[in-house]
């Protein structure tokens, strides 16, 4: 399901996020900032959960140029982890959302590469770069 506010997503879902490179403060503070036209924020439902339906979190970010979508996270309550969610719901909904966009390929940045393989990723051939200003 689409999300237009961020507090719809608990956050404990936001704090788990291994490696994140921005605070679950500023993920609420500033979704103004990060939340512009071409980021998808998507929340995972349970429906049959009247108290607590969000079980999880990811955000695409569209990149026209490069004509593929970026991953930003994805994030599940512990009850979906290791389920099956990933290939059976997620996957699957990525895909969707690339072929209505007529792109190609969507790009996650993980600390786990080996789970993605699993999935049908492969290792892209470029090599993302970090720096930092001096302090």
């Amino acid at each position: 399901m689409k999300v237009d506010d961020p507090v719809l997503i608990p956050r404990y879902l936001i704090d788990q996020i291994k490696g994140a490179p921005f605070t679950t403060e500023d993920f609420y503070r500033n979704w103004g900032f990060y939340g512009g036209p071409l980021t998808i924020l998507l929340a995972v439902i349970d429906r049959e959960d009247i108290d607590d339906p969000c079980k999880g979190a990811f955000c695409l970010s569209v990149d026209p140029m490069a004509k593929s979508l970026r991953i930003a996270f994805l994030t599940l309550n512990k009850e979906y982890q290791f389920t099956g969610f990933m290939k059976e719901m997620a996957i699957p909904k990525i895909k969707e959302i690339l072929k209505g966009l007529n792109f190609k390929s969507a790009y996650w940045a993980t600390t786990r590469p080996k789970a993605f393989e699993r999935l049908g990723y492969k290792r892209s051939e470029v090599t993302i770069m970090e720096g930092y200003l001096n302090e």
